[in-house]
């Protein structure tokens, strides 16, 4: 292993030296917790109390292991927040917001019906008990708070519209992929998110995790032409460029284009799902 091979020339690796053998012990345990897929569903603190005993072991390490999983997910330099995504790692469990025929049903009678206005928010823990009313008419997700608040209160055509929050945290994901089960597969699922780096790692993201993968809605090339600002090219969207993904043409002009724009999607007025400018 070549931390090994450094170390005994006496340099540092994982900005680690062979001296520091407490710390090194602790930063290999929880890389080799999270192989173990020990992390997911879990906080921070949760976590690094299960793997070394110590709430605030993960803190001390959280650089080194997102520059170490990062290259492991073929990304490169990728932001903490995607690395966390990854391996399942929440730092809280937030609800998950929505507007759509979909309700959660208790021994009490119905407990959040998901097309009140202008949304509602189910827990994680309540997805045991959540069922789908009728058939929407598309699956939306939606990278961004404005953007989402926007869509459920000025469109009302019966999509399931999901916020992902950025990146999506697993209460997301399960809820998703659960909807994703029951309704056809002839129901369109389409996500919204910033033209950027960002923006395409999480429609990425979306594409591994779930059922079936989404396509791309409002985001093209030529909407970030129009509408973008003008951004430096980031190689780190090559694996990305070079996958089946939907949007592999976008991370391609977003990673290699000498005419790279970013187009943040608050820019954008929303539009309904079934509107005909969704890009795949």
């Amino acid at each position: 292993m070549r931390w090994r091979l450094r170390w005994a020339r006496g340099e540092a690796s994982y900005r680690l030296t062979a001296v520091q053998t407490d710390a090194a012990k602790e930063f290999f345990t929880l890389l080799a917790s999270i192989s173990r897929q020990e992390a997911r569903g879990l906080d921070a603190r949760t976590f690094s109390k299960k793997a070394t005993n110590d709430t605030k072991a993960f803190d001390r390490h959280a650089s080194r292991i997102a520059a170490v999983l990062s290259v492991r997910i073929g990304q490169p330099r990728a932001p903490a927040d995607v690395v966390w995504a990854h391996i399942g790692l929440e730092r809280f469990s937030h609800p998950v917001h929505l507007k759509g025929p979909v309700a959660v049903e208790g021994a009490s009678g119905r407990l959040v019906d998901g097309r009140v206005r202008p949304f509602a928010s189910v827990h994680p823990e309540m997805l045991s008990q959540m069922l789908v009313l009728e058939r929407p008419t598309a699956v939306l997700t939606i990278e961004n708070y404005a953007s989402f608040n926007r869509q459920v209160r000025e469109i009302e055509d019966g999509s399931l519209v999901v916020y992902t929050g950025g990146f999506p945290a697993a209460g997301v994901i399960e809820l998703l992929s659960k909807v994703l089960r029951i309704i056809s597969i002839d129901v369109p699922f389409l996500h919204w998110g910033d033209v950027d780096a960002g923006g395409v790692r999480i429609f990425r993201y979306l594409e591994e995790n779930l059922p079936r993968g989404p396509r791309p809605h409002l985001m093209t090339k030529e909407l970030a032409e129009k509408s973008g600002q003008p951004a430096d090219a980031d190689p780190g969207l090559a694996s990305i460029a070079r996958s089946e993904s939907a949007v592999r043409d976008l991370a391609e002009w977003l990673a290699f284009g000498s005419d790279a724009r970013h187009l943040e999607q608050e820019a954008l007025d929303p539009v309904r799902p079934s509107a005909g400018i969704n890009a795949s």
